[in-house]
């Protein structure tokens, strides 16, 4: 049995078992919730067209909505600013300077920013060496 099927049942078993649990007493809107409250996400758009949802849920995004934001994510990715973390060894990591994060130790950073000045000389002196993104 393929997984979509799969799905569609435990989705009516979920269902099937939330309404055989209704006491005489029981709101509907109770046994509404325990059905939504088991199924998540698309699952529930799939029951909403068997058993109207009598409460509103958020849409699902559209295509177009989607590529928008994914545009957004990458300008803000582009745009330079730099984010430092902590690894699980103790390294601190340095993201957004290119492809791979640039992991060092503490001791190894206060090192490399000690020499920041000599480094700063270097690379003036080198600089016609150095391939550059942005020629100035």
């Amino acid at each position: 049995m393929d997984e979509g099927r799969k799905r569609v049942l435990a989705i009516v078993a979920r269902i099937l078992v939330a309404r055989h649990l209704k006491t005489a007493d029981e709101p509907e809107d109770q046994v509404h919730g325990r059905c939504c409250g088991s199924v998540g996400g698309a699952d529930h758009a799939e029951i909403d067209n068997v058993f109207p949802c009598k409460e509103q849920h958020m849409a699902e995004p559209t295509y177009e909505e989607l590529k928008a934001r994914v545009a957004e994510l990458e300008k803000q990715k582009r745009s330079g600013s730099l984010q430092f973390r902590v690894g699980d060894k103790g390294g601190v990591s340095v993201y957004g300077l290119g492809r791979f994060p640039v992991t060092l130790y503490y001791e190894q950073w206060v090192r490399l920013l000690d020499a920041a000045q000599e480094l700063r000389d270097f690379l003036e002196t080198n600089k016609a060496k150095l391939k550059l993104k942005e020629p100035q």
